[in-house]
């Protein structure tokens, strides 16, 4: 099987997003037919249907919810490589942690001083933002302190920090440090070492049944 072409990807995502080929030609601002024949290609290149076409609806088959994932985290990656390429030809040199404010569990000074720690480490610049998850994925943040639920790790590596089961309904609120999946760097790795050994170093002063980091609610 030849590869997949990122357009055809681009115009399955299309069509999965509005399950209306008319909508989707508009969106993506092409001719219907050349999608329809774009989307009838990539079926036959797979050599499995992708859509079930009614005269009334239009719905993904299971082989086309699984391509759905996938193809979004490929076009996710792509795009976040050209920011990073970007941010790497300007001379940027840093680490980029996201968060949202007070959504560290009070940890965020000894992580930084535990991360100022580590050998060769790029200078950390610390962004505060509501979708931290989405900079991961375009590639404009490099790591980011993340709240299980509601944030979504879909293409991010994670590494837990807090469990949160003070809740009487599971299932516990986790914080976590989350990194894109495709993009696992000395620093983001040193960051992750930074981060374990704050959370140790706050459990070993806690009392018995007291944390000093709690998951703010």
């Amino acid at each position: 099987m030849d590869r997949l072409e990122t357009r055809e990807l681009a115009y399955f995502l299309a069509v999965a997003d509005e399950l209306h080929f008319g909508r989707a030609a508009a969106r993506l601002g092409i001719a219907q037919p050349t999608l329809s024949k774009t989307v009838q290609r990539l079926e036959r290149r797979l050599d499995v249907s992708l859509f079930v076409r009614t005269s009334r609806a239009v719905a993904l088959t299971p082989a086309g919810q699984m391509l759905v994932r996938d193809a979004r985290t490929v076009l996710e990656a792509l795009s976040a490589a050209t920011v990073r390429a970007q941010r790497t030809g300007a001379g940027e040199r840093r680490l980029i942690l996201a968060m949202k404010p007070g959504g560290d569990a009070g940890l965020l000074p000894a992580i930084l001083a535990a991360y100022d720690r580590e050998p060769d480490v790029p200078p950390i610049e610390v962004v505060f933002a509501a979708d931290r998850a989405r900079l991961l994925r375009e590639g404009k943040a490099d790591a980011a302190l993340l709240h299980l639920p509601p944030d979504d790790l879909h293409g991010l590596y994670s590494e837990t920090l807090l469990s949160d089961t003070s809740d009487a309904a599971p299932p516990p609120r986790l914080l976590v440090l989350a990194w894109p999946a495709h993009r696992t760097s000395p620093a983001v790795a040193a960051l992750t070492r930074a981060a374990v050994t704050a959370v140790a170093a706050a459990t070993a002063v806690a009392a018995p049944d007291q944390s000093s980091a709690r998951l703010t609610r």
